[in-house]
């Protein structure tokens, strides 16, 4: 009676999603047809998925068909990874492959890494493989990063060791940066090694700042004590600019002290705008200054123009703040742009200031021509604009 009622069960499942699919693929506009097919298996078992994918070999249109085995064969990638691998592995090269291996490697690693492993690396050489590794790998460092490590020191020398290797290292400086950093300390000097002491010392300063502080000052001279310092700089302003911008000026070497000034001053104008200006015009050293005070008006002048062409006007000119400001708004307030190009000296003003009169004839014409013929430009400014922008006849 038994096998009598689950085969019965089994049969009206089938039933339920051959309806929902039968009625999916009824839909007359091709785009919420295929919408349809996508989100079709989101809420099914297994025994659906594979009753979706018996059909999918039968849908006439192509498209339609690709959607709905891929969608069916992620389902079942996230429900059964394990039971889902071989199916996967026997597919063709392709998107589909790709995604859904990549999608059952790093489900089947949560659960049990070391299986996940072995089949991935029974897979065939190719794309699908290699996104296999990097999900695997991925997951797995986030479960258990000792463990990779370990497995990967087992590995021969090979593009797949590398790969797997570089997620652990990723993961891990996030949430052990100081274990991770015994780790990478033997790398050799290149973009992976600075990248990684960036997040070392961005999360380690999170975690424990005096401990990064410490840490940061002892690393070999050079561009990666340099990156550390800055870095930690960076992270600690995210809670006190104030008192990451002290630390960061009394860095000794220039090339630690401008870009750690420089990180400072992007995180706090994010909080305190205004501040963040005042204390990067007050910077006394120019090198330091030509590289913190853009970062402080990129953001701003995005998000707030008027308030940072206000504070423009309320200081000295300094041409590093006045083209920073015209690059960010030239498309999005060529007037403002134009006004505070016009305070620049002549070797510096014009470039900013035909690209914001451009633009500000396209947005505006009518007040762009008032502007130019009430203000006093260069001649030949003044007549070029007005000639290529005779006034609009009503």
């Amino acid at each position: 009676m038994i096998a009598v009622g689950l085969i019965a069960t089994m049969a009206a499942a089938e039933e339920t999603v051959e309806a929902r699919l039968d009625a999916a693929l009824a839909e007359k506009r091709p785009s919420e047809r295929l919408e349809r097919l996508a989100d079709l298996c989101k809420d099914m078992d297994v025994a659906g998925v594979k009753a979706v994918l018996k059909r999918a070999g039968e849908v006439p249109e192509f498209r339609a068909g690709a959607v709905l085995r891929q969608a069916a064969l992620r389902r079942w990638a996230a429900l059964d990874p394990q039971g889902a691998f071989d199916d996967l592995s026997a597919l063709p090269e392709g998107r589909t492959k790709l995604e859904a291996s990549a999608l059952a490697a790093a489900r089947l690693a949560e659960q049990e890494p070391n299986e996940a492993a072995r089949k991935v690396l029974a897979m065939r050489g190719g794309a699908a493989r290699a996104a296999a590794v990097e999900a695997m790998a991925e997951a797995w460092a986030k479960k258990d990063p000792h463990g990779l490590l370990a497995w990967v020191k087992g590995r021969p020398a090979g593009p797949e060791r590398e790969l797997a290797y570089s997620r652990l290292l990723f993961n891990w400086c996030h949430s052990e940066p100081e274990k991770c950093y015994a780790e990478v300390r033997n790398l050799p000097p290149d973009n992976l090694k600075n990248a990684l002491i960036t997040n070392i010392a961005t999360a380690w300063a999170q975690m424990n700042l005096e401990g990064a502080k410490a840490w940061a000052a002892q690393l070999p001279e050079g561009i990666e004590r340099n990156l550390g310092l800055s870095n930690v700089a960076e992270s600690w302003a995210d809670s006190d600019p104030g008192a990451a911008a002290a630390y960061a000026l009394a860095l000794s070497e220039p090339a630690a002290r401008q870009p750690a000034c420089a990180a400072v001053a992007a995180r706090w104008v994010t909080q305190q705008p205004r501040g963040a200006a005042d204390w990067t015009a007050a910077l006394e050293d120019a090198g330091t200054q030509q590289m913190a005070i853009p970062r402080v008006m990129n953001f701003w002048a995005m998000l707030d123009p008027v308030a940072a062409a206000a504070w423009l006007d309320g200081a000295p000119v300094r041409p590093v703040a006045v083209n920073a400001f015209v690059d960010t708004v030239v498309d999005l307030a060529p007037d403002l742009g134009a006004r505070q190009a016009l305070r620049l000296d002549p070797s510096q003003r014009d470039p900013g200031l035909s690209r914001c009169l451009d633009r500000w004839m396209q947005l505006d014409p009518e007040a762009a021509r008032k502007w130019v013929n009430e203000t006093e430009l260069p001649r030949e400014l003044k007549e070029h604009y007005l000639a290529a922008n005779p006034p609009i006849q009503r």
